[in-house]
């Protein structure tokens, strides 16, 4: 412990896997073999969600590899590979040669000098990162003890952080098994009137936001495709888009957003505040007394999206959803005191959502803190071997 720092080249302490993509006519979108990775349109999350399969994977990433994006509008984004992959061109899959143990500390190399890597990738519009580029990067390490603890530091606060999303996703889970129970089961119950959807729903209601006026935006990578919650947005001066506020939906209209499952229920603002995001959004809000998440949670369902998608007009790749298809959009309205009550478990439950996605954020912040500190030898780890 406590022994000098070494210079070595990212190769000589990890395996690199460059992608390869396998033959056109093998991959599929209906999950026939291995799921494929590409990299901009999978990466976002924690883990890469993938859009393709194929038969005949060239290259692997196995599972516990670092995936790093070599190329495109991504190039420097990271994934933990969760399950094997096939991995093409975009993705280069990295393991570290002493074990497993070690792979948060290879992240947390990467990251550590990722302005570099990018500083040198080739290209100006879509960057890319090589083999030669990953293999010969210069690091500063320690020892393996060392490295050992700078992983097992970093990966504690990476599993809570892993372990809030897994909460996360059965809660959003189990609230919509009880909206699909109560309101999609059985659609015409006696006494449930059926109704156009702009009469209990608020299609694009109007909001209040001045040209130049900061505001909250969220742009449409950042839309979630699975959850309710928006993944990060930023303080921007308003100029033209959609206009929301907390307890409204926004539903993604333009392909393939909408059918990849853009759809976010809005939280984050401060009491009153009003946000703004693209113009490719419709926003849904339930009229009282029916409650606004039980608007998110009708958004989410095949029905609607279904309908949305089938609905879509312009040319292929720029296709869209007109918000006045819901004119013709019959719903079952239910009886306002069960209404009520879904909407008062449903707030309990993306609460406790929201309690978990912000410590979550304290988590990272915290990580993003001590990266550098750890990597650079500022934290000395003398005797923390005993305690981690």
């Amino acid at each position: 412990m406590g022994g000098e720092w070494q210079q070595v080249k990212l190769d000589n302490i990890a395996r690199i896997e460059m992608g390869q993509s396998p033959p056109g006519e093998t991959c599929n979108y209906y999950g026939d073999g291995l799921p494929l990775l590409n990299g901009p349109t999978e990466f976002g999350g924690h883990h890469p969600v993938p859009a393709q399969f194929t038969t005949e994977p060239k290259k692997l990433a196995l599972p516990k590899d670092v995936l790093f994006c070599v190329r495109g509008s991504t190039t420097g984004r990271m994934n933990w590979a969760d399950r094997k992959y096939a991995i093409g061109r975009g993705i280069a899959a990295l393991r570290h040669r002493a074990g497993s143990e070690y792979q948060h500390f290879l992240r947390a190399t990467l990251e550590y000098h990722l302005d570099e890597l990018l500083a040198g990738a080739t290209g100006s519009t879509f960057p890319n990162v090589s083999r030669d580029q990953l293999a010969k990067l210069l690091c500063n390490v320690p020892s393996l003890p060392e490295q050992r603890i700078i992983a097992r530091i970093l990966g504690a606060l990476d599993d809570k952080i892993e372990l809030n999303r897994c909460m996360n996703v059965s809660l959003e889970a189990m609230s919509y098994a009880l909206f699909n129970e109560w309101f999609l089961v059985n659609p015409e119950a006696e006494g449930w009137d059926i109704l156009p959807l702009p009469e209990i729903i608020e299609v694009n209601p109007s909001r209040s936001l001045r040209k130049g006026d900061i505001a909250p935006y969220l742009d449409m990578a950042n839309m979630p495709t699975q959850g309710h919650r928006a993944i990060q947005w930023v303080d921007r001066p308003f100029g033209s888009g959609t206009k929301f506020t907390n307890g409204d939906t926004l539903l993604a209209r333009i392909t393939p957003c909408l059918e990849n499952g853009k759809t976010a229920f809005v939280d984050f603002l401060s009491e009153g505040q009003i946000g703004w995001g693209s113009t490719e959004y419709i926003i849904l809000r339930p009229k009282p007394p029916v409650p606004p998440e039980y608007g998110y949670y009708l958004a989410r369902s095949d029905s609607v999206r279904n309908h949305a998608i089938q609905n879509m007009t312009g040319t292929s790749g720029r296709q869209r959803t007109p918000a006045s298809c819901f004119d013709t959009f019959e719903i079952s309205v239910p009886p306002v005191e069960l209404a009520i009550q879904f909407g008062d478990f449903a707030r309990s439950i993306m609460g406790q959502i929201r309690a978990n996605d912000e410590q979550s954020r304290t988590l990272a912040v915290i990580s993003n803190t001590l990266l550098p500190k750890l990597m650079s030898g500022e934290i000395q780890l003398e005797g923390f071997e005993n305690e981690i």
